[in-house]
């Protein structure tokens, strides 16, 4: 499964590229810079950049779970299980629990950023959609390698 996202991902690398923007990635630029430099758990600007820049504002996070995402992104935390886990735990702003595959593959890759992302736009070029917002109905391709 990993080849064959490689080769759609190298496949469509074109189409991925036009799709991006100057200003996007001088914000992509500024984000990794503001996180290589340290304490981003009390950096609210950097805070507000990643949450818009990521679109986190609009997917109905708690607050809890976004002070917790930020944690984990401070301590540099690297497994993915362990990540989605954190974050399943606490209750959207719905009260429910989510499975945040998207926000924790961002989180991944700005810690590595050899680290793929994926989220719906990757998934729409690569037809492999990202579904489900509770483990029950998850249909990601991914969590199938972690045993989530």
């Amino acid at each position: 499964m990993e080849k064959e996202i490689i080769n759609k991902i190298i496949k469509n690398q074109d189409k991925i590229l036009s799709n991006l923007r100057q200003e996007d990635i001088d914000k992509y630029r500024w984000i990794m810079k503001k996180f290589n430099k340290g304490d981003i758990l009390n950096d609210s600007e950097f805070q507000s950049e990643f949450k818009k820049f990521y679109i986190m504002n609009a997917a109905g996070l708690s607050d809890k779970q976004k002070r917790r995402f930020f944690e984990l992104l401070y301590n540099k935390e690297s497994d993915l299980k362990y990540i989605l886990k954190e974050l399943y735990k606490i209750p959207t702003l719905k009260k429910t629990h989510s499975i945040q595959f998207s926000f924790t593959t961002k989180l991944l890759h700005t810690v590595n950023n050899n680290k793929p992302i994926f989220d719906k736009m990757v998934g729409r070029i690569i037809d492999k959609e990202v579904g489900g917002k509770i483990k029950k109905k998850k249909s990601n391709p991914a969590l199938i390698y972690i045993n989530f």
